[in-house]
């Protein structure tokens, strides 16, 4: 069985037990057979029977070889309709879930390339741009922690840029001002080296 075909059954399901709640249909009536169904809907008599069999399982409706298709209970339609709406929210959930998971994991990917290549090329442009990368660890006691970058005036007091930030595992890339710094980050910046011995006892400057 096809889950194009699976899909296409339960909605036609579905749709049969909407019209009985709305009242396109009364309990006790008889209603259109497989083939008039089949051409209604556009898809085959099998797919209509399965929607059929579906609906009967769950006492929607009565299918006899001597009356056709006789409306059963309202009250089991609406029974039918809210446990298939659930059944579609979760999916849809479910895809929406493994969308993000898709795109966390790309924005990831993206973030440690573009890592890669600053720290690359500073590497290879360091002798004619006088730059060089640094990784700088934030101690539990330094004043860094619960501060922002832009509070603590990085680039103004030390001449070192901040390119990236390793904290809990996740890498940020191009932190923005209002970064707060926490204990044992991973900071990755640019500068001379001059700048970063400047930076390195910056950081080690205790909280007040």
């Amino acid at each position: 069985m096809s889950k194009i075909s699976k899909a296409r059954y339960i909605t036609i399901a579905t749709d049969i037990a909407s019209k009985i709640v709305s009242g396109g249909y009364q309990e006790k009536e008889k209603i259109r057979g497989r083939s008039t169904l089949a051409s209604q809907y556009s898809v085959s008599t099998e797919t209509i029977r399965r929607a059929l069999r579906l609906l009967e399982e769950m006492k929607v409706i009565e299918v006899s070889t001597g009356w056709g298709i006789v409306i059963g209970s309202k009250a089991n339609a609406e029974t039918f309709v809210e446990k298939f709406r659930e059944r579609e929210s979760i999916r849809m959930l479910l895809q929406e879930m493994r969308k993000l998971d898709e795109t966390r994991r790309n924005l990831d990917a993206r973030q440690q390339e573009l890592v890669i290549r600053l720290v690359d090329y500073a590497e290879r442009y360091r002798s004619i741009q006088a730059v060089q990368p640094y990784e700088i660890e934030i101690p539990p006691d330094s004043h860094f922690v619960d501060q922002t970058i832009s509070g603590l005036r990085i680039w103004q007091k030390t001449g070192m840029t901040v390119v990236a930030v390793s904290t809990h595992g996740q890498m940020i890339l191009s932190p923005g001002p209002d970064y707060n710094f926490c204990e044992e980050d991973i900071v990755f910046v640019v500068g001379s080296q001059e700048a970063a011995e400047k930076l390195t006892e910056y950081v080690k400057q205790p909280i007040l």
